[in-house]
């Protein structure tokens, strides 16, 4: 009864709470060092084991077995932990550079139009004020209006050539979700198996 106590309630309950992590929103990293807490947690549990039971036995005992399945299943959690949040991390840089890449070349192409706009039209070696109403400076503006959108549809040619080459926004991040949906579907799984597997061992050999 006093293993119950001290070790397997208490392993049960941090494997449940390991399942409750996987709730926990991971964009500022809190879920894994939830994570990392249980497991330290476990290892303390472990050293408990370790003092408990005797260092002549041949055969490991059950509840040794069921501490190294809950402290593996508890590590493999904490590993898929740092994966997410890596590719969640990743993703968020590959978004800024994206997006800076972009906003230069949108600059320069701008300040390339900027250069090319005229000031005024001279003619014989006067030049034509700014604010001049006349058709002809009316034509000469259209012109300047097709130049600059020609500019600005070639630069954003070559930002939508850019986007294709590089990663989708947001790519790394929605494999990330998917890793960690099919993960926790994977664990709980392994969690119902491992616990059916344990109480239909366990309990026979416990009455016998």
């Amino acid at each position: 009864m006093l293993y119950v106590i001290i070790l397997i309630i208490p392993l049960f309950y941090l494997l449940i709470l390991d399942l409750a992590s996987f709730f926990i929103h991971e964009a500022r990293g809190e879920k894994l060092s939830f994570k990392v807490t249980i497991l330290l947690s476990i290892s303390v549990l472990l050293l408990i084991l370790q003092d408990m039971l005797p260092s002549t036995e041949d055969h490991l005992p059950m509840i040794a077995n069921y501490c190294i399945a809950t402290f593996t299943l508890v590590g493999i959690s904490v590993l898929e932990a740092m994966l997410v949040s890596f590719l969640i991390d990743f993703d968020s840089v590959c978004c800024k550079k994206s997006q800076s890449s972009v906003d230069d070349h949108m600059n320069i192409q701008m300040e390339v139009n900027h250069q090319k706009e005229p000031i005024g039209v001279e003619e014989n070696g006067e030049e034509k004020p700014e604010t001049s109403y006349l058709p002809l400076d009316l034509s000469n503006v259209c012109d300047c209006l097709k130049v600059i959108l020609e500019e600005v549809r070639e630069a954003r040619q070559e930002a939508g050539r850019r986007d294709k080459v590089k990663t989708k926004p947001g790519y790394y991040r929605h494999v990330a979700e998917i890793i960690d949906s099919v993960f926790f579907v994977l664990y709980l799984t392994i969690f119902i198996i491992f616990m059916v597997y344990m109480y239909t061992v366990w309990v026979p050999t416990h009455y016998e």
